[in-house]
């Protein structure tokens, strides 16, 4: 009998002892070299990151402990990302579009200025932005939105920041003409949106009714879509609100946002 029960706590604890390996594997994050992360990233068809750091840096230690350790990191990361650590200030060399540089000079050719410093670099290998800083959890989701979904195709990341503090903002006072104006403007011009630009749009002067500024939006709107009668609509509504020229639109535009941010 005691045999038997020391053969069952040996095998469940070697069950435990798996389980938690495998929960280990998939919860955590693994580093590569830049060559073999380079060639993994474009094998699988992922974004390439490339934790640029130093060894006194405190704030690389920092986002190591606190925000690569988190949960909802690490599963964007293993999903979308190849990971490559990189310390520029280690002898060393980086082969990178039939070019060999040193560890220090490939990071000066990634802009790299400081650190931690975070490079990107698109699933076909092609070097995108590299953002400074040592990010928190909720500014490094940010980041990694701003790659995942491709915006940087569309605008900055600066602009993206700013767009996506305006969100944050709106989706805590959805029926703020002021903010549905911004958001308008947003998916009109940047994401090429235009239904989700007149939605915004029209919850605008739902609540503002004389808001000149969002009728002319509506009427250039209208013009890129080629609807006459729209355009129409829209121009003389704008005329009647007050609406003197174009300009108007991003002076109000600039206004709202140092307003709200």
């Amino acid at each position: 009998m005691k045999l038997k029960l020391r053969k069952y706590i040996l095998a469940a604890l070697i069950f435990v002892f798996i389980s938690s390996i495998s929960i280990n594997a998939n919860g955590s994050l693994k580093w590569y070299s830049f060559k073999e992360g380079y060639e993994k990233a474009k094998k699988e068809k992922k974004f390439l990151l490339v934790d640029f750091y130093t060894d006194w840096c405190k704030w690389c230690k920092v986002m190591d402990e606190k925000t690569y350790s988190q949960k909802k990191i690490i599963d964007e990361l293993n999903k979308n990302f190849v990971l490559v650590k990189l310390n520029p200030e280690k002898e060393g060399t980086v082969n990178y579009n039939g070019e060999t540089f040193s560890n220090a000079d490939f990071a000066r050719a990634a802009q790299v200025s400081g650190y931690p410093a975070t490079g990107f670099f698109t699933r076909s290998g092609d070097f995108i932005n590299t953002i400074g800083g040592y990010q928190d959890v909720e500014r490094f989701s940010v980041v990694l939105e701003y790659f995942v979904k491709e915006h940087y195709l569309k605008f900055g990341y600066e602009d993206f920041q700013l767009f996506k503090k305006i969100e944050e903002k709106y989706n805590d006072d959805k029926k703020n003409a002021d903010l549905n104006f911004v958001m308008g403007y947003f998916y009109e011009n940047v994401f090429e949106k235009k239904s989700e630009a007149k939605k915004h749009y029209l919850k605008s002067i739902e609540t503002s009714p004389k808001y000149s500024e969002v009728y002319s939006s509506l009427y250039l709107l209208a013009k890129k879509g080629n609807d006459k009668t729209e355009t129409d609509k829209w121009h003389k509504k704008a005329q009647s609100a007050g609406l003197k020229n174009e300009e108007q639109i991003m002076n109000k535009l600039k206004d709202v946002i140092k307003l709200y941010l």
